[in-house]
């Protein structure tokens, strides 16, 4: 694990940010349209985040602003999003912060020039598709200027004038499949890119959903066929998640998004504890009992974040996000003794991961 947390990170920026924050204003007025206006968040910004993407500029009100972005990555974005609760009070004056790309105020008027193809968005026809189900959109365009071009040039594109119109955001969130036509549809609700935020918009309505920029703002119910009763996680049969590709991964033996987070002083992971001597009836509210010790927990300190848990033929689990280790397995060492837990450990959210026991 990495030796500073994340949340350690995150303060000692802030902390450097706050001091230096009038000469970055000034660099910025000074420096504005040349590279040089980004040199100084070159040198800041690693305090908190080993790779970080982010844009700069100031605003059409004069205010200045500070973008980050996840690069459509969800375990990304856990980060960013903490890294933006963090913001000191004392630079609301002067500075906007983003955790992720917002919607571009002009990206109607907005043309992109890539791929030696020059395009924007009335040159896409958008069929959009609801499901309910995932609680996205799925999308299919017929753009004939892209006919051309390669796979990958297409999607790059696309995303682009995607994250410009609705949001970083919002594309993570509320939209799920997309491909290309060679031909125009003749069904389906066809619309135009600058439309497509308030069709999503209406669509969340409908469904009696919030718009929210929570990272964990609604969980998905999975189910799994027990393959090793008595191995962590290969006991599972049924769980919710905040997102299925940190489920996916672990399943999968792939590990690179956990150990990019753990290089950032994030950690993500899991408790666990025996739940054989607990009826059939009793596993669900002794469990939510425990998810809401932690919940209380983090409202107090955000150290970290609940993101899912998972019932097994012999052990039960609670999934979170770690932004404080050390205080987390804490207050776990004493969740674990309050509830009498048997046999209860964390573990890091990948295969053979370490492991670090409470109760015997």
């Amino acid at each position: 694990m990495e030796e500073k947390t994340f949340k350690e990170r995150v303060a000692e920026f802030w902390s450097r940010f706050v001091a230096e924050e009038a000469n970055l204003r000034k660099t910025m007025d000074e420096k504005k349209g040349t590279p040089e206006i980004l040199k100084p968040f070159q040198e800041l910004l690693p305090i908190a985040f080993n790779n970080p993407y982010y844009n700069v500029g100031v605003n059409t009100d004069g205010r200045y602003e500070l973008i980050l972005t996840p690069e459509g990555d969800p375990m990304t974005y856990y980060m960013t999003w903490y890294w933006l609760q963090q913001v000191p009070e004392s630079l609301a004056e002067h500075w906007n912060f983003f955790a992720s790309k917002p919607a571009a105020s002009n990206a109607a008027n907005f043309g992109i020039q890539m791929h030696g193809t020059n395009i924007n968005v009335t040159d896409l026809m958008l069929y959009a598709e609801k499901d309910s189900d995932r609680h996205v959109i799925d999308i299919e365009i017929y753009a004939p200027k892209l006919a051309s071009l390669a796979d990958n040039q297409k999607y790059s594109l696309f995303f682009i004038l995607l994250d410009m119109n609705i949001s970083e955001l919002y594309t993570m969130n509320y939209i799920g499949d997309i491909d290309f036509l060679e031909e125009p549809k003749t069904d389906g609700d066809e619309l135009l890119l600058t439309e497509l935020k308030t069709y999503i918009e209406k669509f969340m309505e409908e469904e009696g959903l919030q718009i929210s920029d929570d990272p964990h703002q609604g969980f998905s119910v999975y189910e799994l066929q027990i393959e090793e009763p008595q191995i962590l996680r290969e006991d599972i049969y049924i769980g919710n998640t905040a997102n299925t590709r940190w489920i996916n991964d672990y399943y999968n033996g792939d590990s690179k998004s956990v150990d990019s987070a753990d290089a950032n002083g994030v950690v993500w992971g899991f408790l666990f504890y025996d739940n054989t001597e607990l009826e059939q009836d009793e596993l669900i509210n002794f469990r939510s009992a425990i998810e809401e010790a932690y919940e209380k927990l983090f409202e107090e300190d955000l150290i970290g974040m609940h993101v899912g848990s998972a019932t097994g033929g012999s052990y039960s689990y609670l999934d979170f996000v770690i932004f404080d280790i050390h205080a987390f397995l804490a207050a776990s060492s004493e969740i674990a003794e309050k509830y009498k837990l048997k046999d209860c450990g964390f573990s890091t959210f990948k295969k053979e991961g370490d492991v670090i026991g409470f109760t015997e």
